[in-house]
């Protein structure tokens, strides 16, 4: 089976068809304005188990294990040659070396296991730790 692809000029004309179609206000009653498109809203800052792993990491570097934490996603890696870009949810450095933190709750998404370990076979000179957190205890596992 192929894949159906569009000419240039098919393009152009969708996308034509489509602007034409959401500036079309001629089924509206009068007066009435068209409702603006649905956007989802984007996610600031770390979900709540990401608040808690960075407090452990805190924590730790108190204590020394860490010279230095990064803030949450601060850092972008690339993966793949083409536009493919994972960015682990935070890093931390200890004698010159980065280790890498993904930390995640009960659900994992296909997409996001797969990312990370592509970056940890692309990158094996960084340190890597996938940080779980299931049913309220931490199950950590360094790559």
């Amino acid at each position: 089976m192929t894949s159906a692809r569009w000419t240039p000029q098919q393009l152009a004309d969708y996308r034509r068809k489509q602007a034409a179609r959401k500036s079309d206000t001629s089924s509206l009653p009068t007066g009435e304005q068209p409702a603006e498109p649905r956007q989802v809203p984007k996610r600031k800052g770390p979900n709540v188990t990401e608040i808690a792993y960075a407090l452990i990491l805190r924590c730790e570097m108190q204590e020394g294990k860490w010279d230095h934490v990064f803030d949450h996603e601060s850092i972008k890696v690339k993966v793949g040659k083409h536009r493919c870009w994972y960015t682990p949810d935070f890093a931390t450095i200890k004698d010159c070396k980065l280790t890498f933190h993904e930390v995640k709750g009960g659900l994992i998404r296909d997409d996001a296991r797969v990312k990370y370990q592509s970056a940890v076979r692309q990158y094996p000179q960084f340190g890597w730790r996938w940080a779980q957190r299931i049913n309220g205890e931490w199950k950590v596992t360094d790559e």
